[in-house]
């Protein structure tokens, strides 16, 4: 079984173009469709965002100090889809780190607190707001935040394969080759 065709720029990239001969690298290079170019400008959402802005930086800088043909300009949109759900995932990591280092006072404690803060809140607020506490404290809790946490490594993923990040997303951006055209005067005048 052969293996799938690779772009010229991923083996022109890994320098095994000696592999391919001048007329498929022709073909490849009309049915290869580039838009845009490499330079990438970052949104005033992206620039607000120190996460998200970092990565970007990074991406950006990959695909251009690398020469990636496979990223333009056209996928800036995927690229900041990118950068913010890593940002989201900066987060959410942090919330957990938070909600882990929280040690849970003693009782008596704890119904102090609760009895100063109804003097300024009331005690409807207050008692949701120590549910709310108590179920993030909890496995229940702990899981519903993993959920996210995978529900933004798996996003993270997908997006990665739109962006060429990955080799396997690499290899399955060429296009098929052309078929071969048949000759209509092969019939009548043979060879």
């Amino acid at each position: 079984m052969p293996n799938t065709a690779k772009p010229l720029a991923l083996i022109d990239f890994t320098g095994k173009s000696h592999h391919i001969t001048k007329k498929i690298r022709e073909e490849r290079a009309e049915t290869e469709i580039t838009m845009g170019d490499h330079k990438f400008f970052a949104s005033m959402a992206i620039k607000k965002n120190p996460d998200a802005h970092l990565k970007w930086l990074e991406l950006t800088e990959f695909f251009v100090d690398h020469d990636i043909k496979f990223v333009t300009t056209s996928d800036n949109d995927i690229i900041e889809m990118f950068c913010f759900a890593y940002s989201e995932y900066i987060e959410l990591l942090e919330h957990r780190r938070a909600i882990k280092a929280i040690v849970p006072p003693a009782e008596e404690k704890i119904s102090e607190i609760s009895t100063e803060l109804e003097q300024y809140f009331g005690s409807s607020e207050i008692k949701g707001v120590m549910s709310k506490i108590n179920f993030l404290l909890t496995v229940q809790g702990d899981l519903v935040l993993d959920k996210a946490i995978n529900a933004k490594i798996e996003l993270m993923l997908k997006l990665s394969d739109r962006l060429f990040l990955n080799p396997l997303s690499k290899i399955r951006s060429i296009p098929s080759r052309k078929a071969k055209e048949a000759d209509p005067n092969k019939e009548l005048f043979g060879d």
